[in-house]
């Protein structure tokens, strides 16, 4: 496996040590970006790649920071494979005649649930980072308010508010991309 090519013992513990800890959280980020098994593992594959590479940016007393890092890169790793699933032709359009996208319905489903993952993970991106955190520690971490209130230190109201603000800005900016681009809206 892709631990074996780290050189120093230390550095390879630690990594699977983050692999063994992390790896569920990981697969589950990943498999609800891209409803497939293999590709969810291969994307927690292609982000410990990464993370070696990364490895210094860790901070090993923040278990907060480095859950949050390690999850990070593989939602992008997962979104990234989204993007690049669809079949394209040399002219960039949808590759109809392909396997994967052998009818209409089936290539739209494919564009409809990449676009509105998209929009929201852009939605969320552009949150400030006090609303973004407890969003996502909610969301994708499944951490409960006060465990959220715990890890951030603040007040486990702070964080009840934090989240609707979030919610009530991610629906916002939902809404004004579908207004300018003539959609219905989300609420």
């Amino acid at each position: 496996m892709f631990f074996m090519d780290i050189e120093n013992d230390d550095d390879r513990e630690k990594v699977v040590f983050l692999y063994n800890q992390h790896k569920n959280l990981m697969y589950k980020t990943a498999y609800n970006i891209l409803n497939d098994h293999a590709l969810a593992e291969d994307a927690v594959h292609t982000s410990f790649i990464k993370i070696i590479k990364n490895l210094h940016k860790l901070n090993e007393n923040n278990v907060a920071q480095t859950r949050n890092f390690l999850v990070t890169v593989c939602r992008n790793t997962a979104l990234k494979m989204m993007k690049d699933k669809l079949p394209l032709s040399e002219d960039g359009i949808i590759d109809t005649g392909s396997k994967e996208a052998n009818n209409e319905s089936d290539v739209l489903n494919i564009v409809i649930r990449r676009e509105t993952v998209m929009l929201i993970a852009e939605a969320i991106e552009a949150l400030d980072p006090i609303y973004r955190d407890v969003f996502l520690l909610q969301r994708v971490h499944n951490c409960s308010r006060k465990e959220i209130a715990d890890l951030l230190s603040i007040k486990e109201e702070t964080v009840k508010k934090r989240l609707e603000r979030a919610k009530q800005k991610i629906i916002a900016d939902l809404n004004g991309r579908c207004k300018n681009e003539k959609r219905r809206e989300f609420v």
